[in-house]
């Protein structure tokens, strides 16, 4: 009986690998041909699995960064606050990535949080020399 349920539960877990594997892959194509509706969709369905797998963390938090980055730039209607997920996935990804000591998506992360960055500045500054007072308040404070 031991056995019995020792082995279901080897399977089962597994199986949610697999299947994080799978979203994260469907993110990560979708993202590729552009389709920023599949991508977020893909990488939220992983965000609620991808806590208790260690070895995915990096590559979702990257992947989660780079789809709402892309969204807030090509598609923002897709998500009003894109530019904050995506700044919050990149901090998780370089604070996680130091953590474990093992910088593999750091690298690529940094020059986009940067120019991430720089978007959400031009877009505070754009906001005050429109006289949009209290949004541009909000984006300057954002980039700080």
């Amino acid at each position: 009986m031991k056995k019995q349920l020792l082995l279901m539960l080897a399977v089962a877990m597994s199986l949610s690998t697999f299947a994080q594997k799978d979203e994260l892959k469907a993110a990560e194509k979708a993202l590729k041909s552009g389709d920023l509706t599949a991508a977020k969709s893909a990488v939220d369905q992983a965000e609620s699995v991808i806590a208790n797998d260690e070895k995915l963390r990096s590559k979702f938090y990257f992947l989660k960064a780079q789809t709402y980055y892309d969204i807030a730039k090509k598609n923002p209607s897709l998500d009003a606050n894109a530019y904050d997920v995506a700044a919050k996935s990149f901090q998780d990804l370089i604070t996680y990535e130091k953590e474990t000591g093992k910088a593999k998506y750091t690298v690529e992360a940094e020059p986009m949080l940067n120019s991430l960055i720089g978007d959400v500045s031009q877009k505070g500054i754009k906001e005050y020399q429109e006289k949009d007072f209290s949004k541009a308040k909000e984006s300057l404070y954002k980039t700080y």
